[in-house]
């Protein structure tokens, strides 16, 4: 009994002195390829417990632990990864070029020259959308068949979301003319195929826009608004923001987390993270201890990222964990229940919660 005893408390003095966290443990840990004349890093990507590296001209699949379960050649200079239920695709935003693969790395399907990609973005059933830089909407299936081609109205790509049942996707386009912007918001449905139409021609620079049962979230310059889909006089509420944002998600119950900071004086800044629900009501706002830049949801928590800590709070705002590093972190994300997964500039941690 006291040699258990002293054990826990030579634990509880070195988390005390920061010697080490002993709330978290390391799984595994995977190098990554750095282009220093390019000056990019290779892509990082989780999904279905599953870690894909996309370097240059290669795709890498390790399973949760870190171990290598396949590597690809894809010939592709800049591409980016898009995650589905049963498959993945490596997007070639150039040349446009799509690759589906399983997630044991084997060929399902391509889609070949479509020109330079704006975006895209993953539906159910395998499916995902695709935005051309000519502004085509194009939805395929997980073989890379076409599915729908439709032409979007002039405008700037701003935003492309997928509502929580994957049955409406919204389009989000920046017009401009000598005296304004215009954002004009559009929704297809993937039960017919078709679009739905255009809405609120929106004069103001939209950061993005979610879908939530039939009501259409919009984060912008100023602050946060909502509508209805389909109905005239549609407006539900707005909100002004306090201070300039820096980041923001919606989470799947139409709740608008956002980072945003606030000057108080010429040298000091307060960062907030504020929640607002689907009706416009303010849930909470939490004062940071840093700079948070990255912000993501998951199982009803929410994981932000600085550039040495990064931080996990519940949807009430309160802290339940914390890791600090002594390398700068690039990024970070849930690989699982209890695993997150910690990108640093030349390789990748996996950590697990001790407990």
């Amino acid at each position: 009994v006291i040699v258990f005893n002293f054990n826990g408390m030579v634990h509880k003095a070195l988390i005390s002195f920061g010697v080490i966290d002993l709330n978290w443990k390391e799984i595994g840990k995977i190098d990554i390829s750095m282009d220093k004349v390019l000056d990019t890093r290779a892509d990082v990507f989780s999904y279905n417990n599953k870690i894909i590296v996309n370097e240059v001209n290669e795709i890498a699949l390790y399973d949760h632990d870190g171990n290598l379960i396949e590597r690809k050649g894809i010939n592709t200079d800049s591409s980016t990864l898009l995650g589905m239920e049963n498959y993945f695709a490596v997007v070639d935003n150039l040349q446009g070029n799509i690759y589906i693969l399983d997630y044991y790395g084997g060929y399902v399907g391509e889609v070949n020259h479509l020109g330079p990609i704006e975006k895209a973005v993953a539906a159910n059933n395998d499916v995902f959308v695709v935005i051309t830089a000519d502004n085509h909407f194009l939805v395929f299936d997980y073989e890379g068949n076409e599915i729908s081609n439709i032409q979007l109205s002039s405008g700037r790509l701003l935003g492309l979301d997928i509502s929580k049942d994957k049955k409406l996707v919204l389009v989000t386009l920046l017009s401009s003319d000598e005296k304004k912007y215009n954002s004009k918001l559009i929704t297809y449905s993937l039960d017919t195929n078709s679009m739905l139409g255009a809405h609120n021609n929106y004069n103001s620079i939209v950061y993005g826009a979610r879908i939530y049962d039939q009501v259409i979230l919009i984060v912008d310059f100023n602050g946060l608004h909502a509508y209805m889909i389909n109905e005239e006089n549609s407006f539900l509420w707005e909100r002004e923001r306090t201070g300039s944002l820096i980041n923001f998600e919606i989470d799947e119950n139409g709740n608008v987390y956002e980072i945003n900071e606030r000057k108080e004086v010429d040298t000091f800044t307060i960062h907030n993270l504020v929640c607002i629900n689907k009706d416009g009501k303010e849930i909470f706002t939490k004062e940071l201890d840093e700079d948070y830049r990255s912000l993501s949801l998951k199982r009803g928590q929410i994981l932000l990222v600085s550039d040495f800590k990064i931080l996990i709070l519940n949807s009430a705002g309160e802290e339940i964990q914390s890791f600090e590093s002594n390398d700068r972190v690039m990024d970070a994300e849930w690989l699982s229940e209890n695993r997150i997964l910690v990108e640093y500039n030349n390789y990748i941690e996996i950590l697990e919660l001790a407990y």
